[in-house]
């Protein structure tokens, strides 16, 4: 006999008013909870008598949402959502909230430019690396032309396309170019990464990995991208960047090597307060050095950042050492929100 039809389990679905209803069925579940980047963080399901666990938000300002349910103390993604953001070692779903009007985190009807995937052999660290490189609208067109070069990093939690998939860096640069906002740039995204676990590692690992990186940074990938590219040289046409992790790896290679990159910005920075006056020792005491040398130096975290103080100290201590810079205090906590924000204000 034909058996009856089962309901379609739609999630996530977003309203007219922007809140966004998720659905989970699993009804031999006891206990399901939806974790993402909305505010409060986390939101209790409940389960109705077909055992479809549900819940809504309420109205979210467009953007990207990164979310997870919890089922009985296991994480997952959600079964009925295609969209995903690769993590590591983990992944997470992705809702979009659109709004009314286009987002710079939207594709849009713009001219747009090309972004490449390169293995390249690394002498620092003696292995094949991946990069991804970003190159402007119309960079085919003019063989004389030379652009400046962003390389933006990611954290401990992402892989090498973690800027190009979640930010996502290219559709940003792309809208932001095309608004006269952010002239053409080549942006590079290389592979963080020179320890499996940085998030577990010790102090002294993690400053390891940092140098080694930093290395990396300088000997290895700005050499081959300028090799590659028409990159415009010297430190006047290169930014480093961004978050957590990378932000501690920006802060390294852009403030010891203030003679190589010109623009660093960092961006919910995974650095310790108490150890920022040691840290940063030889830039800070060279403030009329650091000032001639920087056109710009942005730092940006979220009140509710675990790493907030640790930011905070730093940007005590340039003001106290008379170092210009930008500290951007925003609202929210150590989320792609908040990085994808920092980045559209950092870019032009």
């Amino acid at each position: 006999a034909a058996q009856p039809a089962r309901a379609t389990v739609v999630s996530p679905e977003v309203h007219a008013d922007l809140s966004v209803t998720f659905r989970l069925q699993a009804p031999s579940a006891t206990k399901i909870s939806v974790n993402g980047d909305f505010a409060g963080g986390r939101i209790e399901m409940a389960k109705d008598a077909g055992g479809i666990w549900t819940a809504t938000t309420a109205p979210l300002a467009p953007d990207l949402y990164g979310y997870n349910f919890s089922m009985d103390g296991v994480t997952i993604i959600d079964p009925r959502n295609p969209n995903t953001r690769k993590l590591r070692p983990s992944a997470q779903s992705v809702v979009e909230v659109a709004g009314k009007e286009p987002q710079l985190f939207q594709v849009q009807n713009v001219p747009h430019g090309t972004t490449h995937l390169h293995w390249y052999e690394s002498k620092v660290l003696g292995e094949s690396r991946p990069l991804y490189v970003y190159t402007p609208p119309d960079y085919a067109k003019d063989p004389q032309a030379v652009y400046p070069v962003l390389y933006l990093l990611h954290g401990a939690g992402e892989e090498v396309g973690g800027w190009v998939f979640n930010g996502p860096s290219s559709v940003i640069a792309d809208n932001l170019i095309a608004q006269g906002k952010a002239r053409p740039m080549i942006i590079v995204t290389p592979l963080g990464h020179t320890v499996r676990n940085f998030v577990a590692a010790s102090e002294a690992e993690r400053a390891r990995s940092i140098g080694l990186f930093t290395r990396e940074l300088l000997e290895g990938i700005v050499p081959f991208v300028e090799a590659s590219y028409r990159a415009a040289p010297g430190s006047a046409n290169r930014a480093v960047a961004v978050l957590s992790m990378g932000g501690a790896q920006a802060l390294q290679a852009g403030l010891d090597h203030p003679d190589a990159f010109a623009w660093v910005g960092s961006f919910g920075a995974a650095i310790r307060g108490e150890s920022v006056a040691q840290t940063y020792a030889s830039f800070l005491a060279d403030p009329k050095l650091a000032n001639e040398r920087l056109r710009l130096l942005w730092i940006g975290a979220g009140r509710d950042d675990g790493l907030f103080p640790a930011n905070q100290a730093l940007h005590d201590a340039l003001i106290a050492n008379g170092i210009t810079h930008v500290f951007h205090e925003s609202t929210g906590g150590h989320t792609w929100i908040n990085w994808r924000g920092y980045f559209i204000e950092f870019l032009p």
